[in-house]
Parts: structure tokens; sequence; C-alpha cells
């Protein structure tokens, strides 16, 4: 943990509540309009519609599909053609021709190509894949209609002029706009050469590649040629390692180590591992100008000129720290909501009461009751406006208010609108049934076991515990006392009836840390839960890195303020399904105990409370809208404000977690311009 920078120092926080007026809200609340793709050389202005739909990875009713695009040299679109096969959605895929290097050129309107670019910002392609080496890049473009009709002529419609573009970078904005809006990429490299140059290497990078070899069966153009893609599934087609990329020397980048080696690869096969990326139910291939027709007039796509890259927040691969403007695609769907917070902040001196209650390091709720219940029946109004109806029941056995994050959820048109019905009746352990992938995090890609290692009841404790009987007896009391431990009066015989599908007793330690409370911990490795648990993604924390890649720009006039909130036993919050309860149990004193919740120790918990905590990173993004970067490292947030708005934005954050009950260490929370963090 250190202190880090978060810019300029800004003002004092509770000076900066004092000043607030309503009228400051209102004159913040609108960010600049952020321009939508005409051609290379000019924008139209986009401003945000509070009817239009939200777009990208997870999108609201009425958005386009998420298709794939293929952008070939040859006469025929193999992988359109295959992926076509599986009835998943396709863009019209995109010609190149290689008998004029150097140059771009169009033999399609300047309004088509800008179509397709601004359905790459939009989220609408969920895996572009250009098959032609990034060394010829520069060649001329044509439309391909369909895999059907190889002799089709190019498209001739459209306003616009058919001249060059002189635009011979339009495919490194294509690819980067696809990733940027939550998409994966996937292009050609030549395996004649090691020394690429900077611009190639710089995507690499951006995109975290994996390079494969690609077969003759896959080819387009002869010779030997590499994949290289940002979907890492790929990657499990053959065996080998992912080049590194290394600097050297002079400053440029470039590739090393074996590439990756296919087996028996197909277009099919590429085919059925990109699949579960796409929409279904599509028997032919979509125009670019058809699906132009379900964007919203008005929506926040950035320009051609934007060089956006997700930084890594904690919120998943469809989400991004770096909120300095609203990310490609999304809308302002909570606009009317944080308004009418707002006003209640305001109205209500909430956020210099928020402002003080951090400074005094208080644990109770910066809110009163009357404040919550103020704040709760505004989010009902809200969605009441739109047609959803919100519950407020509290699911037994967890605290927090799911069908409420549901509704949010799916205003926003998120990536994981099903978590709130898989936390309410209890989540899985892995152990007896794989846990799907929820798209929100990296693919895993492993082998089922063949076998499941066999469970087992330890008959001891850690040596952490046994030399601490009463620190023990302390903390089992109090999780029972939360209702996070139960106690199991009969043997292990009964144990096994109460739950047929298997038991494990674990191993129980304690783990101190100077300046906090000590903590229970339950050893699930040794009685082989953790082996068996099966989980189809791989979770990751921001670092770092992360917060440097969101620092303001040096020659910014802004003052920024630090905003760090942590979640009271967050893992305990999670409950879990009783069939896989009889895997938490443990030993203390003689007496059998269980978990009920997700406990200190589980693999499978730090995936599930990921899963939630991601879920109100994205809320809470957007939330706030106006300029920001947040960061959630397991359960502590990092939020950098605008210092002139920065304890409203504090208080609209404390306001959702209220309304939607997650309970928070709240004297751990601080806003202030120097920050500790523990994600650093």
């Amino acid at each position: 943990m250190r202190s880090i920078p978060l810019g300029d120092l800004g003002p004092d926080p509770a000076q900066e509540a004092e000043a607030l007026s309503l009228q400051d809200l209102l004159s913040r609340q609108t960010v600049g309009s952020i321009s939508s793709l005409r051609d290379s050389s000019e924008a139209e202005a986009a401003s945000v519609d509070a009817a239009g739909s939200s777009l990208g990875p997870g999108r609201a009713l009425n958005s386009p599909a998420r298709c794939f695009l293929e952008i070939t040299c040859g006469a025929v679109a193999h992988l359109t053609a295959a992926v076509l096969k599986s009835r998943r959605a396709i863009l019209q895929p995109l010609q190149m021709d290689a008998s004029t290097v150097g140059q771009l050129q169009a033999r399609v309107s300047q309004d088509s190509l800008a179509m397709l670019l601004r359905l790459a910002w939009s989220g609408a392609v969920a895996f572009v894949q250009v098959s032609v080496p990034f060394d010829s890049w520069g060649v001329g473009v044509s439309v391909f209609r369909g895999p059907e009709s190889a002799l089709a002529p190019p498209e001739t419609s459209g306003s616009g002029p058919r001249s060059a573009t002189q635009d011979p970078e339009y495919l490194m904005k294509l690819l980067a706009a696809v990733h940027a809006a939550g998409g994966h990429v996937g292009w050609e490299l030549s395996s004649e050469s090691t020394a690429r140059n900077a611009a190639e290497n710089q995507l690499l990078l951006g995109v975290n590649a994996v390079c494969v070899q690609v077969p003759s069966a896959l080819q387009i153009c002869a010779g030997p040629w590499h994949l290289t893609s940002s979907f890492r599934p790929l990657q499990f087609l053959c065996q080998a390692t992912i080049p590194a990329v290394q600097q050297n020397n002079g400053q440029s980048l470039s590739i090393s180590g074996s590439m990756l080696q296919f087996s028996n690869i197909t277009a099919d096969a590429f085919a059925r591992i990109v699949a579960e990326l796409l929409d279904g139910d599509a028997d032919e291939v979509t125009q670019w100008m058809q699906a132009g027709n379900h964007l919203p007039r008005f929506a926040t796509f950035r320009s051609s000129s934007s060089t956006v890259h997700r930084v890594a927040d904690g919120g998943g691969i469809c989400s991004t720290a770096d909120w300095a403007a609203p990310p490609a695609g999304k809308w302002d769907c909570f606009k009317d909501l944080r308004h009418a917070w707002s006003r209640i902040i305001l109205d209500s001196n909430i956020h210099k009461q928020v402002v003080a209650s951090f400074a005094q390091g208080r644990r109770e709720s910066p809110l009163t009751e009357p404040q919550i219940e103020q704040l709760t029946n505004a989010l009902l109004e809200f969605a009441a406006g739109i047609h959803e109806p919100v519950s407020l029941e509290v699911a037994e056995g967890q605290p927090i208010r799911l069908d409420c994050m549901r509704v949010m959820q799916l205003i926003m048109g998120d990536a994981d609108t099903a978590l709130a019905a898989v936390l309410a009746p209890g989540v899985s352990a892995g152990v007896f049934e794989p846990v799907s992938a929820s798209g929100v995090w990296l693919r895993r890609w492993q082998p089922d076991l063949q076998e499941h290692l066999p469970l087992l009841c330890c008959s001891s404790n850690w040596l952490s515990a046994e030399q601490a009987p009463e620190v023990v007896t302390t903390l089992v009391q109090q999780d029972l006392r939360d209702q996070f431990v139960k106690r199991f009066d009969g043997p292990l015989e009964e144990a096994r009836m109460k739950w047929p599908l298997g038991i494990a007793v674990g191993k129980l330690g304690v783990t101190t840390v100077e300046g906090r409370d000590p903590r229970l911990t339950l050893g699930s490795t040794e009685p082989n839960v953790n082996p068996n648990v099966r989980i189809n993604e791989k979770t990751f924390n921001p670092g770092h890195r992360d917060v440097s890649a969101c620092s303001p720009d040096a020659l910014s006039q802004e003052s920024f303020v630090g905003f760090t909130m942590d979640v009271s036993k967050a893992h305990k919050r999670i409950k879990v399904r009783h069939e896989d309860q009889g895997l938490l149990m443990f030993r203390h004193a003689g007496i059998l105990y269980y978990y009920v919740v997700c406990h200190f120790g589980g693999s499978f918990s730090a995936y599930w409370w990921s899963r939630v905590g991601s879920a109100l990173t994205r809320i809470s993004h957007q939330l706030l809208w106006v300029s920001h970067a947040g960061w959630l490292y397991v359960d502590d947030w990092l939020w950098r404000l605008l210092a002139s708005v920065a304890p409203l934005h504090a208080s609209l954050l404390v306001a959702l977690m209220c309304v939607l009950k997650v309970p928070m260490s709240w004297h751990k929370c601080h806003l202030k311009a120097q920050i500790d963090w523990i994600g650093l």
C-alpha cells in the first residue's frame, strides 16, 4: 500500500462541499459532446438521447446484434461462410483489393466506411478478423456482398464520393474501435519478419494478443502466415507458447519466442470458437446500413482520431477505469436518477454530512434511514418512469437488494444481467458442476476433470488456530451471530445424509495483519475442495499501472480528489446454495460447523465476489457519468473525482451503496487529495 498522486491537489473537500450548489450541479452534469465519425477528416456532433439504446458488450433492447466481421484479400470470405453456417450474426465482409498497394482506395461511399466504423465504436462488432498481413494494410477497399456469390460486384450505392479516402490508417482505427468497445480483434502477421513496425507492436501490446500459425486450410494468401488475436481461447487449438513482446536498445518493439502451432484447424473450427461471442438466429449477412438503423440517433461514439484502450478497473473485460469521457457506445441512462439523487443530496446538505463523517472516521452510515428511504423512493420513481418494476425485497441469507441491482443492470444494458438470479438462491462452488462463464471475465479453457479428487475430512486445524483457541472461539461466535456459520449437531455420517453429493472438512486458521483485526480462514485446498473447483473464467485485479494509465494530462487545469470505499466482509455477503454447504465444514473444540456463505479460503469465493463487485463498479461508472476514473481491487474501491464536484459524486456513490444495501466499512472510507490504497 502506498500513497498515490491524483493530479493537481484539489481544495479541501469540506470547502468544496460548502460551495457546491444546485446550479453547479446542473452546469457539470452534461458532458461535452463526443464526435460521431462521418469520414476521416470531419465528425458530426453527438449528444445523449435518453430514449436511446445502450450499446457495447452488454446491450439493451433494440440495439444491433453482436456480429462477426471479416476483412479479406480474397474473393471468397471463407470465415464468413463458416460462421454463417452456425447461424450467428454476421456483417457483410469488407474485401481488400491487393492489387493496389500504398493507399486506401474505397470503391464504396464514404458514408459506408463511416457507418462501418460507427458500428465498430457502438459495440456491434463482437469479432473482426483481418485476413490480410499487417504490412499490406494500405491496400484498396471494396465490399463483398456475401459468401455465396464470390463474383458479386462491389457495392456502388451511397451518396458519398467513390474516390480514395487518403486514410491508410482506417483498418488500424477500425480494430482499435472494436477492441475499445468490448469486442475482439484478429489479423495476420507475416512469419518472415521478426522486426515489426511500432504501430503493429503497439496494437499487439494493446490487445494482449496471442499468436497462432495459420495452416494452409485457413489461408487466403499463399505462404507462411500467422494469425494473432485478442481472443485467447484460440490458443488452445494448438500447443506452444505465447510470443513475448520485448523492447530493444533502440526503443522499438519486437516479437520473440516461438509462435503457437495449430493442429488440424479449419475455418469451421475457427467459427465454432468465436461463435460464443456472437448473437444467434441469423440466416443471412447483415448490410452495414441495415445494422446502422438500430443505432440511436445520438450516442457518444468517439471520433476517428480517438485512440482508446480499456484500462483494467475490476469491472471485467467489458469495463474501463478511464471515464475522462464516457466510453464508446454508452448513453446516459441514469441521467434522471442522478439528477433526482443530486437534488436530494444538495437540498438536504447530505454532501456536507458525508464529508464530515469520513473526516471523523465514523463507523455508522453517513446517511440516516429517512434519507436512504427518500433516495430509494427516487429510484422507484425513476424505474417506474421507464416501466421497470423494482422489488425492495432482500433474499434470505444475503444483504443486497438484488432486484434493484438487476434493474439497474438491465437499464444500462449490462453484460451480467443474470447475476441477481444466480445470487438469490445461493451460488455454486463449482465442485459438483462447472460454473458457467458470465462473459464478464477472461474465458478459461480447461478440460473437464476426468475424475474428481476424493473429498476429505481433515482431523486437525492449522497451527495458527490451534495456538489461539480463544481467538478462534471469538471469531466463530461472531460468524454465528452474523449468520455466516451454522453449527452441525451430529456425526459426519449424518452430514453425508444431509449433503448426499459430498462433504468435506477443512482446516481452520487465523490470519493476523498488523493494524487489522484477526480474520478466520478455512483452508479448502487440503480437503480437495479447491482442486475440484471448475470455473470457466479467470478474474484479475487492476494495479498501479492501471491507475497511472488514467493520470491527468500534464496540461490539465483540473484538480482531483481521491475517494476510497471498502466493502465489509465482502466474500461472506454471498450465499452458497444448500447442496454445496457440506463442502464448507470445519471443527473447533470438538464441534462441527459449516459456512452458508462464501468463506475466506475458497477459490470460488473470490470469483463470486468479483462478479458482484464488478457489477457494482460498472453501475457506479454509469451513475457518475461525468469525468472520473475508478478501480476496484478485491473489495476496495478507489475513485478519482473532479475536486469541484467530489463531495457530490462521493455522495452519489454512498447513496448507491445505501440504497442497494451493500454493507460498507464506513470508517475506512476516505475523501482527500492524497490516498493510501491497498491496490498499490
